[in-house]
């Protein structure tokens, strides 16, 4: 069996927006402790809420993955929210706004935009009454106006690098699967130029042939004895060559293996934020160009769910020819799926209906939370 394992690509531990966004607090943070001039209890209770701010943001900038869920980076966002509001409790350090900045700028990969920006004026609104009910000061108003700007322009860069991101990953998907299908419309397109070439062959050089071995035979019989010799080996050689392209006729018109490992090779080259493994047998061979386009569907519809649904860090695909079937599975590491809230929509009703004209049965199940795909057809070996 062939494994072959294709990483993530390009994706470091940290982006570069998230390493600034640590340095920022870093330096604010620093900032707030060196002018801060409380207890040493309270220099304490200061340094904490930043680290907590600083590992809620580590952990909320996360992709999601089975020990990162979903959940924990809802609470990590919490935290940073409530760290920043015991913050002005402690210190009167006004530019400690700027760590809701930070926070709101991270809404948009949680909710709309919309909401985005109505939780941001009532997180602001709340942020700076509690300051100013806290420490007193003037002009309060145009400041809360002034950061209120900057993080409608925060949510608003947030949401178009988003955006962004997507579309590369949807245009990066779309052309790994491009050029999947390309390959294998081109293996199909030699197969049919083989068949075109050994027909030619035998409509053409055959017929000929054969009617040169029956002139041989009947110039054998009428000529004389000196001559007999010269046209009986003609003859044995025109039998021979003729032999000789009907074997090579029946070697073209054979069915060429398709090279779909390949095909599927060139699917999972570039994946995004997912690991993909392959276990494929080396000597897998799928002759029909039907059944090879409706597989690679399948597999491509499986491995869009599991970039688009589960929250997934790893797709796993297995093809094991086994008792005259086909078998392939395919899973992630998904941890939101529950056998009640299976649904079969138009990828999986369409992964069923592909399959279904080559005797193909197509069945769901739920492991560990992920959604297991197995797909099994007739396959004589």
């Amino acid at each position: 069996m062939k494994q072959i394992t294709r990483l993530k690509n390009g994706n470091l531990p940290f982006q570069i927006e998230d390493l600034a966004a640590i340095v920022t607090i870093v330096l604010v943070g620093g900032l707030a402790l060196f002018s801060f001039e409380g207890s040493k209890l309270l220099h304490l209770a200061l340094a904490g809420c930043i680290l907590l701010f600083l590992a809620g943001c580590a952990i909320a900038t996360r992709d999601p993955t089975p020990k990162i869920s979903y959940q924990l980076r809802m609470f990590s966002l919490i935290v940073m929210l409530l760290s920043v509001f015991v913050l002005i409790m402690i210190t009167d350090a006004l530019f400690l706004a700027i760590l809701l900045i930070i926070w709101v700028s991270l809404l948009p990969f949680y909710t709309k935009v919309n909401k985005a920006i109505g939780i941001m004026l009532v997180v602001n609104i709340a942020w700076f009454s509690l300051y100013q009910w806290r420490w007193d000061v003037e002009s309060i108003l145009i400041t809360a106006t002034l950061y209120g700007t900057f993080n409608i322009f925060a949510i608003l860069m947030s949401y178009q690098a988003l955006r962004a991101n997507e579309n590369a990953e949807k245009m990066q998907q779309l052309n790994q699967q491009l050029l999947a299908t390309q390959h294998l419309l081109s293996e199909a397109s030699k197969q049919q130029e083989r068949t075109r070439i050994a027909r030619d062959l035998h409509d053409l050089l055959g017929h000929h042939l054969t009617a040169l071995i029956i002139k041989l035979q009947v110039a054998e019989y009428r000529a004389q004895y000196n001559a007999k010799q010269q046209i009986r080996e003609c003859h044995d050689l025109s039998r021979l060559l003729l032999s000789d392209v009907r074997e090579s006729v029946s070697a073209m018109r054979e069915n060429t293996p398709l090279h779909f490992t390949e095909s599927l090779q060139l699917l999972f080259e570039k994946v995004p934020r997912m690991s993909c493994h392959l276990d494929i047998p080396d000597d897998l061979q799928i002759d029909n160009i039907q059944l090879a386009q409706a597989l690679l569907f399948c597999v491509q519809e499986a491995l869009t769910n599991s970039l688009r649904h589960s929250y997934a860090s790893a797709f796993w695909l297995t093809i094991e020819p086994q008792q005259g079937q086909l078998q392939i599975s395919m899973h992630d590491n998904g941890r939101n799926m529950t056998v009640d809230n299976i649904c079969k929509g138009n990828g999986l009703t369409g992964m069923e209906e592909r399959i279904q004209p080559f005797g193909g049965e197509l069945e769901l199940a739920v492991k560990a939370q992920a959604l297991h795909i197995v797909i099994r057809l007739p396959f004589p070996q």
